[in-house]
């Protein structure tokens, strides 16, 4: 299928993000709260049809951001904004309404398959639990719709594997049932958080394929956590750039590839593209202070363009008049 148009002010968008916040409220020596403040206004759009890759370095609030999606922040977390689903704003959702959209409109595949699989359970028994959750399939169906979705996604001998217990599975495999669990459902939106942690590279690209081809066979949009932009370059249809729980910049691959705008995207492009063994400017690695509360750019500290009006939060803003779905966060940015 050909993926569909979408508009960056996240009209038509299966999820678009606004303004998202999050904190999490600990306790100093005194007794004092203090906030980490993990995602400081997040805008992001998934259109429908189209697969976007969310890229950032470790700590940038990426998984953040995909766990406030899905509803799984602990008690301590205090977060504020809109993450719109479909035209439902997932934050207003408790309990029974939340579930009936996570896991059945909504599905998820981990980075990790052995913490997301029950390790005493058999893996068909994990499938049809979940399929009889969001459906009125009667047992027998629902083992049947288990075997054609380990079928669908490339494991051998699929009825043996129905029997299985996770530890029997080496780790594509592992992965490979914990992507067919996230589309077993044929949901609308499929979130996957780093889903090659830990394998090795043939099975990396394995995964990535299936995964792409899986989405693009249901109709489904899906959003990709990643911090490799060559999985984006070759597996995504739109990306966008977090640091320091900002989205600086988004837009289509294509685009952003062929015309960063924000100097963080640029390092990151000219970083991916230099040969081994070519000089980079070095660049500031000190992690943000996730306590510090500020109205300044979140990137200014690491920003060599850095000016007083940095000071200040910039507003996002398109790239160019005809191309407003190519958006940056940034008040140097040139726009034509």
């Amino acid at each position: 299928m050909s993926p569909t148009d979408h508009k960056s002010d996240g009209a038509g968008a299966v999820l678009s993000i606004r303004g998202l916040h999050l904190a999490f409220v600990s306790r100093d020596a005194r007794g004092a709260p203090r906030r980490a403040r993990v995602l400081n206004g997040v805008d992001l759009d998934v259109g429908p049809g189209r697969i976007v890759g969310l890229i950032g370095e470790t700590g940038a609030g990426k998984s953040m951001t995909a766990t406030a999606t899905i509803g799984l922040l602990p008690p301590s977390a205090e977060l504020s904004g809109q993450i719109v689903f479909e035209g439902t704003d997932l934050l207003g959702l408790r309990g029974t309404a939340l579930d009936k959209v996570r896991g059945a409109r909504i599905g998820f595949v981990a980075q990790n398959p052995r913490a997301a699989l029950e390790p005493v359970t058999r893996v068909g028994d994990q499938l049809v639990r979940l399929i009889r959750a969001h459906s009125s399939l009667s047992g027998p169906a629902a083992r049947e719709r288990a075997i054609e979705v380990l079928t669908a996604v490339g494991i051998p001998d699929p009825q043996a594997r129905y029997r299985s217990y996770p530890h029997e599975l080496s780790g594509g495999m592992a992965q490979r049932v914990v992507i067919a669990m996230a589309l077993v459902n044929r949901p609308k939106l499929v979130i996957a958080d780093e889903p090659t942690t830990g394998l090795d590279v043939t099975v990396q690209a394995q995964v990535l394929d299936l995964l792409q081809q899986r989405v693009r066979a249901q109709g489904a949009a899906s959003l990709i956590i990643t911090h490799d932009l060559g999985i984006v370059a070759q597996y995504c249809d739109d990306m966008a750039i977090m640091f320091a729980g900002r989205v600086v910049e988004r837009g289509p691959v294509a685009a952003v590839f062929a015309d960063p705008r924000h100097p963080y995207t640029q390092r990151l492009i000219a970083a991916s593209r230099a040969r081994i063994g070519t000089d980079l400017t070095s660049l500031k690695s000190d992690p943000p202070d996730l306590f510090r509360q500020t109205s300044a750019c979140v990137y200014a500290d690491r920003c060599d363009r850095a000016q007083a009006v940095c000071q200040s939060a910039p507003i996002e803003r398109p790239c160019s008049p005809a191309a407003s779905e190519h958006r940056v966060l940034c008040h140097l940015t040139p726009i034509p």
